[in-house]
């Protein structure tokens, strides 16, 4: 590994990741969870570690915007988000906080569709990165607007294109055991 990971999920499986990481590999990879209140205050002792695991609900209570958090003081080698469905409202602090990390190689988790409004993809595509769609007014322009006024003409139109669309950006979804 060249730098840290971060892994962000909620609390309910932060233990799972912290089991699946030690019967996974070797024992070699320094771990570091990131939540409770002994957690380090010095972002320097986060890069000591391979992988960083912490929740959104530590995230968010760090974030404040326009003002680095201990989070966001690090520049990660990789960020995986796990539920990533969770960040699917673009105006919570949840999701302003995951998308502001720094981060070279970006990996969003879900098993879950999206299920209340098209909108909701907007995030994961912002926390990707996904070029030009990770700008809302892009977004909008190119795939909300044309999808709600039934243009053909649009980058996505009908359900087999949209998600041709999406698999070819790297968004797919995945079964789990």
């Amino acid at each position: 590994m060249t730098g840290p990971t971060l892994i962000v999920s909620p609390l309910s499986v932060l233990q799972t990741w912290c089991e699946q990481i030690q019967e996974h590999t070797d024992g070699s990879l320094r771990v570091y969870v990131y939540h409770g209140g002994g957690r380090t205050k010095n972002p320097a002792v986060l890069m000591l570690y391979d992988i960083v695991l912490t929740t959104y609900s530590v995230l968010s209570s760090e974030f404040i915007p326009e003002v680095s958090s201990l989070l966001h003081c690090v520049k990660w080698s990789r960020i995986v988000l796990d539920e990533a469905h969770l960040i699917s409202n673009r105006k919570t602090l949840q999701s302003m906080a995951v998308v502001e990390l720094d981060g070279t190689h970006r990996w969003a988790i879900t098993g879950t569709p999206i299920q209340n409004k098209l909108e909701d993809i907007f995030p994961l595509f912002s926390f990707l990165r996904l070029h030009p769609l990770d700008t809302y007014d892009y977004f909008q322009r190119l795939i909300l607007l044309p999808l709600r006024q039934r243009n053909p003409t649009s980058l996505v139109s009908g359900g087999m294109e949209r998600g041709r669309g999406l698999r070819k950006s790297g968004v797919r979804g995945m079964e789990r055991d």
